[in-house]
């Protein structure tokens, strides 16, 4: 049992939160109604290199052999990734998984994947109950049906688990870096690579 979080909402920390992406595998993917696919691989892509710009362990878990996790995101975890095997919907029903977030010794669980209302919100849930402060990334979830996703999102916010995105994500951390570390030219590549915004913004500016 690690201590309570002060608050729902509080801001995580890159020294103190480990990243866990659940169930990305393409036929799974397709069946999911709330986001295109390849929107949703981008996002997952984004979030993961966020994440390793940050050095942040990164826990995997899901896929099969006819139906593996997304190479896409497993290449974006560059060293930082820890596959972790599973047979239940819950991750912290299994000891291996369970194993591996504490010997990160970190307090922070981001979690992202599919289906939002099940794989994703089960061990948001439990890592609540457990003490840890609680994100998911919602633009890096999906469900099977709109109405499934509002249900899912509303019933993590009454847990106390914080809702985010992976841009919300990048900010928080960026709050415990330095810019020239080589941390900043990371973001850049990831924000001109996935965020419309910052690509228009650049171009406008180049123009």
């Amino acid at each position: 049992m690690t201590k309570s979080s002060p608050f729902p909402g509080a801001q995580i920390d890159a020294h103190d939160t480990v990243l866990v992406l659940i169930d990305y595998m393409p036929t799974l993917m397709l069946a999911c109604q709330t986001m295109e696919p390849q929107k949703l691989t981008a996002n997952a892509v984004a979030l993961a290199e966020i994440a390793a710009a940050f050095d942040l362990p990164i826990i995997t878990t899901g896929g099969r052999p006819k139906d593996p996790f997304l190479p896409e995101v497993v290449a974006a975890c560059e060293k930082s990734r820890q596959h972790v095997e599973r047979n239940c919907v819950d991750c912290f029903e299994s000891p291996a998984f369970v194993d591996a977030v504490h010997r990160t010794g970190r307090k922070s669980v981001v979690f992202a994947g599919i289906t939002t209302d099940l794989c994703v919100m089960q061990p948001a849930l439990t890592a609540r109950r457990r003490g840890f402060t609680v994100q998911v990334v919602v633009d890096a979830s999906a469900s099977f049906t709109q109405q499934i996703e509002q249900v899912s999102l509303l019933r993590l916010q009454q847990a106390g688990v914080t809702l985010t995105t992976w841009v919300m994500v990048a900010s928080e951390l960026h709050r415990a870096s330095n810019w020239q570390d080589g941390v900043g030219p990371k973001l850049m590549n990831a924000f001109r690579a996935r965020h419309g915004a910052t690509a228009l913004i650049q171009a406008l500016g180049s123009a």
